[in-house]
This record gives structure tokens, sequence and C-alpha cells, in this order.
């Protein structure tokens, strides 16, 4: 599943800039330039607004955490 997310979300990223003009030869226009920046600036930023909506509701309180980082520590201690 990741592998079609990434190469979904690729493939919209690389044609993204085609359709605000960009052909990868002769000069950058000014529309070209904004398309460039929408499509690996802005998309990925967007795509990642549910992800942090997820990691900021993710139920990690410090009882939580303690369970987590216990045998996490003790295999540092080991190993």
């Amino acid at each position: 599943m990741t592998k079609l997310n990434q190469g979904i979300g690729g493939a919209i990223a690389l044609t993204m800039p085609t359709l605000f003009g960009f052909g990868g030869k002769g000069e950058l226009t000014e529309t070209a330039v904004l398309g460039l920046k929408l499509a690996f600036v802005g998309w990925p930023s967007l795509l990642l607004l549910p992800m942090i909506g997820l990691a900021w509701r993710y139920p990690l309180d410090r009882r939580a955490h303690g369970i987590l980082a216990r045998p996490l520590a003790s295999r540092a201690a080991t190993g």
C-alpha cells in the first residue's frame, strides 16, 4: 500500500508542473516556477496536514510513554 501511495503521489507531483507550463527545456516562466513550488512544497504539505492531526490526537500520555520506554531502555542497557 505504501508503494502504491508513493507512486500515485509522485505521479501527481510530477504532473503538476506540466499543468503550469513547465517543460524541462527552455526558460522558466513565473507560472512554471509556481507549478514547481506547488508540486514540491505545497502538495506534500497539504498531504501532511491529516498526519499532523492524527499525531496530535495520538493517546501518548506519561503512562503510555513509560510503558514504551522501559523495554527500550533495558534493551539499550544490555546491548
